[in-house]
């Protein structure tokens, strides 16, 4: 799969996922179709990050808080980052998650062909 992002120009990829594991291969992946990553392991590292970024994929449960307050921050601060919503939740808080604008809700384990579809689609 390298350089199947190698068409587009290069863009800001913010993953938040507690799941060490998790998060390592979403960056690996996404390093392979030339995207700059960064990482978060937790809300407070997230929030510290988004302004700098394009993208956000982004788990809801996190050890200091919720996901949810990220969308807060983007819509809040009127920044451009694109969020996918990376989650095993349902119900309320998916709700909560679109409202605030997240563009997209991919379920756990990720479907990586919906993820390059989302992140090639402008």
């Amino acid at each position: 799969m390298t350089g199947l992002g190698s068409s587009h120009p290069q863009r800001k990829i913010l993953i938040v996922e507690d799941d060490r594991m998790t998060r390592r291969l979403l960056s690996a992946l996404l390093r392979a179709w030339n995207y700059e990553v960064m990482e978060a392991g937790t809300l407070h590292d997230g929030l510290n990050q988004v302004q700098r970024a394009n993208f956000v994929l982004l788990d809801l449960m996190l050890p200091d808080g919720n996901g949810i307050a990220i969308l807060e921050r983007i819509r809040d601060r009127g920044l451009a980052a694109r969020v996918a919503v990376v989650t095993a939740e349902t119900g309320a808080v998916l709700r909560d998650a679109s409202r605030l604008g997240a563009a997209l809700i991919l379920e756990k384990p990720i479907n990586v062909n919906d993820l390059l579809r989302w992140l090639t689609h402008e």
